[in-house]
């Protein structure tokens, strides 16, 4: 089962959440409990001289009762002063004439702390819920938009490949009725008595009557058929009249071949649609 995109962005999210709430709640619990050693420290060297005082004067019922008032302190759980403080992660010693004749050791409840703590990650929590419904809401919203989105850009995509089929289709039937124009025309030319050439608009040869072949120099009309007319050798000095023809459509324009006697006459369609016609007259 796939599991929509947008599900799985809130899911990282909150994990990424809860791991940064985990690593914030154990950043606080480390400080706190930094500052409750610091207050026990502080607190020990405040009460350090009264014991020192009282060891002094060997008055064990005053240290009790000060031992006694200090753990009746809130937040204090035990107070007690040991002989050897191994094993204990914090105590304050206790020395008289340079020596020391015990440590004292105050034993913290944390509840604050803990309190603290857990107040600080409800209200992370509650804060985190709305926010977390509208990032799902919001990722969810976007999914959508992008699921609609990627359905038009396959619709456009579709019907860019049929538009691409059809203009395809559309050249290859207009290609086929030019090839079977081109056909017809030079079927029509084969009968034809005069020596005449047709150039089509772009002046390439696309007609080529049997009595023009002797004067082209040439055996078959696929020789010069589909050729430009400077590829044909009777016609490759003829531009300029080609020139003057295609810029009077209609009129007749006569242009002898130097060097032959030959002589070319132009006449282009004012139509445009045929192209231009050359009669060759060999004096």
């Amino acid at each position: 089962m796939k599991i929509p995109s947008y599900l799985r962005d809130a899911l990282l999210i909150g994990l990424s959440f809860l791991a940064l709430e985990t690593f914030h709640a154990w950043v606080s619990k480390n400080c706190l409990a930094q500052e409750e050693n610091l207050l026990s420290y502080r607190l020990a060297s405040s009460i350090a001289g009264a014991l020192n005082e009282a060891h002094r004067m060997k008055d064990d019922l005053a240290i009790y009762r000060l031992l006694d008032d200090v753990a009746k302190t809130p937040g204090i759980v035990e107070v007690k002063v040991v002989d050897r403080a191994e094993g204990l992660a914090h105590s304050y010693p206790l020395s008289q004439g340079g020596s020391i004749w015990g440590h004292l050791v105050i034993t913290t409840s944390g509840r604050f702390a803990k309190s603290l703590l857990r107040r600080v990650g409800l209200a992370g929590f509650l804060a985190a819920v709305p926010v977390g419904l509208l990032l799902f809401y919001y990722l969810r919203r976007l999914d959508r938009q992008t699921v609609r989105s990627l359905k038009q850009v396959a619709e456009l995509e579709r019907l860019r490949e049929a538009e691409r089929l059809r203009s395809d289709q559309r050249q290859e039937r207009e290609a086929l009725r030019m090839r079977q124009l081109l056909a017809s025309l030079q079927r029509a030319l084969q009968k034809d008595p005069d020596p005449v050439v047709v150039l089509d608009t772009q002046q390439r040869v696309c007609g080529v009557a049997a009595a023009a072949m002797n004067p082209l120099g040439v055996e078959r009309p696929e020789d010069v058929l589909g050729k430009s007319w400077h590829e044909v050798r009777a016609l490759e000095s003829c531009g300029t009249g080609l020139e003057r023809s295609i810029s009077s459509p209609g009129q007749r324009i006569l242009w002898p071949v130097p060097g032959r006697s030959l002589t070319l006459s132009f006449e282009t369609d004012a139509v445009g649609r045929t192209g231009t016609w050359i009669t060759l007259s060999v004096e």
